[in-house]
This record gives C-alpha cells, structure tokens and sequence, in this order.
C-alpha cells in the first residue's frame, strides 16, 4: 500500500478501496440524510403547533369569538403551507 492509495480524513490515516471523491459523496450523503431526519423532527414539532392553532380556532368558534373567522383563515393557511412542507420533504426522501 503506499501513501497514494490511501486517506487522511479527520486525522485518521486509513486505507480506501474507492476513490476520495466517491468517498466524499458518501459522507456528503450520509450528511445530507442526517440534516433531513433533524428537518423532519422540527417539521414534526411545527405541525403539532398547527394543530394547536387549529383546537384554538375551533374554540373560537364554539364560543363565538369575534375573531375566530380570523383565526380560523390563519388555521387554513398553516395548513396548506404544512402539507406542501411535508410533501417537499418526502420528495427529498424519496430522492434520496
């Protein structure tokens, strides 16, 4: 083995089979499907909100509220931004 055939990543000195560069994409990957479980988990935690936003509006309601029409529109527009929100990032999933 000489010094051209292998690596030094992080201070490690190792051997590798594949080429720097395919090596890199593998942690670039590797990178990339660890910032999408984070994205997900905090996509997760602003749905719960809308949700929240959505018993309010509900209550508003019931009770009714002179400015429950209001939040139920804002309800309605946390919604649809929710859905394309988890739609892209199940597309990226999926590319993945």
């Amino acid at each position: 083995m000489s010094i051209q055939q292998s690596k030094v990543i992080k201070g490690l000195f190792f051997y590798s089979p594949f080429s720097f560069e395919s090596t890199l994409r593998i942690e670039v990957t590797m990178n990339l499907q660890d910032n999408l479980l984070e994205l997900d988990a905090a996509v997760e935690k602003l749905s719960q909100g809308v949700n929240a936003v959505g018993l309010m509006s509900m209550g508003l309601v019931q009770t009714q509220n002179p400015y429950a029409d209001s939040f139920c529109m804002l309800f309605n527009y946390m919604v649809e931004a929710d859905r394309a929100v988890h739609a892209y990032l199940d597309a990226c999933f999926e590319a993945m």
